[in-house]
């Protein structure tokens, strides 16, 4: 996404690109967060399912479900 709502006329060129670099800056680090976000969501994933598989082979029952219960609030959590 490019700034579309910076003015493209201006009569001082340099404020203009000071504000074409700011929001340049705040794109990449939004884009940044993004991607620092889904990493997280994505490793957080993965330690649930290593519980499941760790569960299922373990074959304990209370311990099965309280897994799974937390697999489900961890879906609950992340579920857009």
């Amino acid at each position: 996404m490019r700034g579309y709502y910076l003015p493209l006329l201006d009569n001082d060129t340099d404020r203009l690109k000071r504000k074409q670099n700011f929001f340049e800056f705040l794109q990449g680090e939004a884009e940044n967060s993004l991607e620092r976000l889904h990493q997280c969501a994505e490793h957080e994933l993965q330690q649930q399912m290593k519980r499941v598989r760790k569960a299922e082979a373990e074959i304990e029952t209370n311990h099965i479900y309280s897994t799974l219960r937390d697999f489900d609030y961890f879906y609950q959590k992340w579920k857009v």
